[in-house]
């Protein structure tokens, strides 16, 4: 399995929902762009969010490595695409230098990765893999997306059954 990096919304949502257990199991290297540690654990501790002090500890643990993009020209190319945060523009600059496969749920930053050539997925794909690993129970990954759904995580309808339906077959 190809290790990877991990884009902000994702660790907020899968810690949010009681998750950050199953992100330090998965059974691949993690990592994520020093710009989405400020973010996710710096900034969110500063802040006084207990999801951040979950991920501070992923990181302190090793779970979570911090990466950090070597291909300038490569950065500085993604960084002036309108619309695309410093965070998603560091994670598809190491996934796509590094051949890891980003965890992200930005639109911009899924169209990008496709025009670049990085390989994706999603939040509902580490619930997936979760349950593939035996490391979760289909009703406990249901029942995650409700919750990161509770938390503000944004999902249509139709995502939604899609994800069920996902969760449902592995």
């Amino acid at each position: 399995m190809k290790p990877l990096i991990f884009d902000a919304t994702p660790l907020i949502y899968l810690t949010r929902a009681g998750l950050a257990s199953l992100i330090e199991a998965i059974p691949t290297r993690k990592f994520a762009a020093r710009s989405v540690f400020r973010e996710v654990a710096e900034r969110g501790k500063a802040k006084g969010l207990v999801d951040a002090l979950a991920l501070a500890r992923l990181f302190e643990a090793g779970a979570i490595t911090i990466a950090d993009a070597s291909d300038t020209v490569l950065l500085k190319s993604l960084a002036r695409t309108r619309g695309l945060e410093e965070p998603d523009a560091e994670t598809l600059a190491i996934a796509k230098e590094r051949d890891y496969r980003a965890v992200l749920d930005d639109l911009l930053a899924r169209k990008v990765a496709r025009t670049i050539g990085v390989d994706f997925v999603g939040t509902p794909h580490v619930i997936v893999l979760g349950i593939r690993q035996s490391l979760l129970i289909k009703e406990e990954g249901l029942n995650a997306v409700d919750r990161m759904i509770e938390a503000g995580w944004r999902c249509g309808p139709e995502l939604y059954r899609e994800i069920s339906r996902l969760i449902r077959k592995s």
